[in-house]
């Protein structure tokens, strides 16, 4: 099978020749209908910069698309479950990076990590459910809040968590759907709330915009490193940014060993789904109808977690403190505002190069290596 793949995967080529697949690779930015046309290829294997819908795909020889990440915000699954395509993503590959760039935040801004602190936790999923086996380990209380795991979720929902001192969002976006978080920390949240600092690694789509206004009025200090307009925030984030305690670029779970992590679960992914469509040369081929029914989706295999989550050795103060050292948020929160707010009058940074480098500070703070084994 040919498979068409963003050659900045990690490691994509030598893996899909490991299953027997033949790896033709492009430039991310390059990969749309023309060139899957073109290609012949069966799977494709995108980053987040390549939205995947029934536009780019209907009519193609196409039967599967993986993403090696942990979001599927750029995939639009129903789209490709309408059209017989297979899918593939890797839920919770960067979460122990996630969750080391949460803890190193809190450091930074000198919040006691033991008993005299309580965490609120929205989404409890593989960063929500492994940030609490972290704050355990730590001492840390935590309540969480998510509708899709009642049986893990405080009963009271999200207003238990008002009280807490500290807030850090992890819900999965799921825009209009009968569980939707759009929006989900409203201006009615962000008045009652009566913690110090509210966390978001997740998106910047589960707060509404005057919600976050309210609560930088109200003295409440902001880490967050998701924006609705990336790389480079928009105008309006940008007045909001301002008054962040630690606005990064995006950065958390941003590293070298998440992204092999992500090529790995991707590729077992489609190996699976090759096992069930009869192996690289099997299936019906030249068409989305070929593709086997179902998707091999990794989180398949990751259903079963624990019931209670499990208070990880590695998180110490001492490891916290070793990591903060490590990543450094303060200079790359530094660095972040002065591209996109102190730069404005420095027309070398306009427009395109301003996303430009914003891109090569993420790429700087990828090559980090700080985080415990998890």
């Amino acid at each position: 099978m040919r498979v068409l793949a963003d050659a900045h995967i990690p490691g994509i080529a030598a893996g899909l020749e490991r299953i027997g697949c033949e790896p033709a690779l492009v430039e991310g930015l390059q990969i749309d209908r023309e060139r899957i046309l073109s290609s012949r290829a069966e799977a494709l294997l995108v980053r987040t910069l390549t939205r995947v819908d029934r536009s780019l795909l209907q009519g193609s020889a196409i039967r599967f698309v993986g993403a090696p990440t942990a979001g599927t915000d750029h995939l639009c699954l129903a789209d490709l479950d309408a059209l017989g395509i297979g899918w593939a993503h890797a839920p919770g590959c960067n979460a122990p990076e996630v969750i080391a760039h949460v803890l190193a935040a809190l450091h930074e801004l000198a919040v006691p990590l033991d008993g005299r602190t309580r965490v609120g936790i929205v989404g409890l999923g593989h960063v929500g459910w492994g940030l609490a086996g972290a704050l355990d380990a730590l001492g840390v209380a935590w309540l969480g809040a998510d509708p899709l795991r009642p049986d893990r979720a405080n009963a009271a929902g999200l207003q238990a968590l008002l009280g807490c001192q500290v807030v850090s969002l992890h819900a999965s976006l799921l825009d209009g759907g009968e569980h939707s978080a759009a929006g989900l920390v409203d201006e009615d949240f962000a008045r009652g709330f009566s913690g110090r600092v509210l966390v978001n690694t997740a998106r910047a789509g589960l707060v509404r915009p005057g919600a976050l206004r309210i609560l930088l009025e109200r003295g409440v200090e902001v880490v967050q490193d998701v924006w609705c307009s990336e790389p480079a925030p928009s105008d309006e984030e940008c007045e909001l940014l301002e008054a962040m305690q630690l606005p990064t670029p995006h950065i958390a779970g941003y590293g070298a060993a998440a992204k092999q992590r992500g090529t790995q679960m991707v590729l077992q992914g489609l190996a699976r789904w090759l096992e069930a469509a009869g192996g690289p040369s099997g299936g019906t081929s030249g068409g989305a109808s070929g593709a086997a029914g179902g998707n091999w989706t990794v989180a398949q295999d990751h259903r079963g977690l624990p019931a209670a989550p499990a208070a990880e050795e590695s998180w110490t103060p001492q490891q916290i403190e070793r990591i903060g050292k490590v990543l450094d948020l303060r200079t790359y929160s530094r660095e972040f505002r002065w591209i996109v707010l102190d730069a404005d009058s420095d027309s070398d940074l306009d427009g395109a190069k301003k996303s430009t480098a914003v891109e090569a500070l993420r790429r700087q703070a990828a090559e980090r290596d700080g985080v415990p084994p998890i």
